[in-house]
């Protein structure tokens, strides 16, 4: 799903097509059903995080396309339902573009040499940014939740009436390989807890302002090794982003400490509140705070719970995406934009 144009040229060479893309900025790409005399490549913009879609691109001879005659060259670009205004800016503009320098006709999703139409959009790149880290933890929360496996050792019906059997299967199902899963499970859920916290913070030291006094005036880290100097020089990492490595993401009292001190954000009122989460009510901080204990057993005294069958492990999750909702809709608040809303 998304929306299509293609552009058919009459004259046009498939490198000086291709040398094109490159000046546009797309990079080569691979696609998963090749087909023979068909080149592929793809744009995304991450700065200010104007991209959540990209675009991808197409070249292939007008004999593969039936609207063509065997002697044109197709150039096909696609963006997905999820694109972002200026992903479909893009999208519209390398078409445009490529069209003043090749020639050609226009067809797409719109009828004959007609772009696809744009709308308003209001977003900043701090919701874009949060709205981005937001999604990139639910979606892995949903693999973790699909990842779980069904439990081995289930109690027969009726074991639960007699008290003696029903201590006996618990003690059986303590056994059920399944738990050792969920949890070898629990640091993917914290390290989920551990990216959305620290990329949230990368964004709101490079947008709010007040934060943004802060980094001027924070002094460079002198622990900076030449390949830290040679990334930041190529923007592949930022200031913000080293500046960040100097707090601690897996630690309650560290989050609510260094967003109080960074944004004057309370996170310990934003999650205090109780919440119903599947069929347990309970504050959200305290779950937090047991979520990430329970990680450090595992990771660091390799003590299992032995105790965790897979609706408690499907509560974790849910409590982490609620974790996450909820700080996403505050920071919404605060900042005046609304989850997901380009």
């Amino acid at each position: 799903m998304g929306v299509d144009l293609l552009l058919r040229m009459d004259a046009a060479r498939k490198r000086d097509v291709s040398a094109f893309l490159a000046e546009e900025g797309f990079v080569r790409s691979e696609s998963i059903a090749p087909r023979p005399g068909w080149s592929y490549f793809f744009w995304f913009e991450e700065a200010e995080y104007r991209s959540t879609s990209g675009v991808e691109a197409s070249l292939f001879p007008g004999s593969d396309d039936p609207g063509a005659s065997a002697s044109q060259l197709v150039l096909a670009v696609h963006a997905k339902s999820w694109a972002s205004i200026h992903d479909i800016e893009k999208l519209n503009g390398v078409i445009r573009r490529a069209r003043a320098q090749f020639g050609g006709r226009i067809d797409g999703d719109y009828g004959r040499n007609r772009y696809i139409p744009l709308w308003e959009d209001q977003s900043t790149p701090l919701s874009r940014g949060i709205n981005r880290t937001h999604d990139k933890a639910t979606e892995v929360l949903e693999a973790l939740r699909f990842a779980a496996p069904d439990e081995k050792i289930l109690r027969p019906s009726g074991a639960d009436d007699d008290p003696i059997s029903a201590r006996v299967f618990e003690a059986v199902q303590r056994y059920d390989p399944a738990r050792v899963v969920y949890n070898g499970l629990l640091p993917m859920l914290v390290a989920v807890l551990e990216h959305y916290f620290l990329h949230v913070f990368i964004v709101l030291a490079q947008h709010d302002p007040a934060a943004q006094s802060k980094v001027q005036q924070k002094k460079v880290p002198a622990k900076l090794t030449g390949e830290d100097l040679r990334r930041l020089a190529n923007g592949e990492i930022t200031v913000e982003s080293i500046i960040a490595r100097e707090y601690s993401f897996q630690s309650v009292s560290g989050l609510s400490a260094t967003f109080r001190e960074w944004f004057g954000i309370d996170l310990g009122k934003i999650l205090a509140p109780r919440r119903r989460v599947l069929n347990r009510n309970g504050s959200l901080l305290d779950g937090l705070t047991t979520v990430i204990d329970d990680r450090h057993d595992v990771v660091h005294r390799l003590d299992l719970d032995r105790t965790l069958d897979r609706d408690g492990y499907l509560h974790n999750v849910a409590l982490v995406a609620k974790i996450i909702e909820t700080t996403s809709v505050a920071l919404g608040t605060k900042y005046g934009f609304t989850v997901d809303q380009f």
